[in-house]
Order: structure tokens, then C-alpha cells, then sequence
């Protein structure tokens, strides 16, 4: 009965990233004129770009505070899925790859939006706390 709860619980989890992720790609438009917007501020005013960079960095620094606890929190759920035996383990095992999966994605968002010129970086900055968000829902409906 609990190896169903779990099962469960990470379907669910997992339709809420792939629909969280779906919504991002949608969403995305918008920024781009905040991101245009701030570029052309950071050309025309001195120091501009200075502090797009330090905004740039702390919300880096935050996102990838988050990460690191959601890794945790993973890591947690890992362990209750490796219990599990039988058909259950196997699809615990599936449901927990495709996850990890949304993880990378969410990671790669966080690399792209690094390594992206600083005037440019709010382009993604939505893109990278949606999947975050999502992330971190799945992760804790689990628990």
C-alpha cells in the first residue's frame, strides 16, 4: 500500500514538472524585453552593468542554494525508493530517472543562464525559477 503512495505521488510529481516546464517555454516571451530593455540601460549608463552582474550572481547564488537542498531532499527519496521491491521498485525506479531528468533540465536552464552575457540574463531568469519550482513541488509532495 505505501509502495502505491509513493508510486503515485511521484506520477504526480512528475506531471506537475513536465507541465511546469511546458509553461515555462510559453512564458518565456515576455522577459525578452525586460532582458532588451536591460541591455540597453547597461550601454548607456555607467555601472549599469555592474550591478545586472552582481543581480546576476545573487540570484545564481540563491537558485543554486535551492538546488542544493532539493538534492537533498532527492537523495531522501532515493533511499525510500531503493526499499521498495519487486514491480514497485522498478517503477519507482522509472518515475525517480525521469525526475532526475527534470533535475538536469533545470540545471542546464541554471548553466545557460551563467554562462549568458549579463545584460541578457533576465531573458532566462523565469525559465530557471519555473523549473526550479516545479522541481522543488515534485520533490515535496514525495515526502
Amino acid at each position: 500500500m505505501k509502495r502505491d503512495r509513493i508510486l503515485v505521488l511521484l506520477t504526480t510529481a512528475l506531471a506537475a514538472v513536465t507541465f511546469s516546464v511546458a509553461a515555462t517555454a510559453d512564458e518565456a516571451e515576455p522577459a525578452k524585453s525586460t532582458a532588451t530593455d536591460a541591455s540597453k540601460t547597461a550601454k548607456e549608463t555607467p555601472g549599469t552593468a555592474d550591478k545586472l552582474r552582481r543581480e546576476r550572481d545573487e540570484f545564481v547564488a540563491k537558485a543554486q542554494k535551492e538546488l542544493n537542498e532539493l538534492d537533498k531532499e532527492l537523495a531522501e527519496l532515493t533511499q525510500k525508493a531503493k526499499k521498495a521491491t519487486g514491480e514497485a521498485k522498478a517503477k519507482l525506479a522509472e518515475e525517480h530517472r525521469k525526475l532526475d531528468k527534470k533535475r538536469k533540465e533545470a540545471v542546464q536552464k541554471m548553466a545557460a543562464l551563467k554562462a549568458t552575457a549579463v545584460e541578457k540574463w533576465q531573458e532566462l531568469k523565469g525559465a530557471v525559477i519555473d523549473a526550479i519550482d516545479a522541481l522543488k513541488q515534485s520533490v515535496r509532495s514525495h515526502q
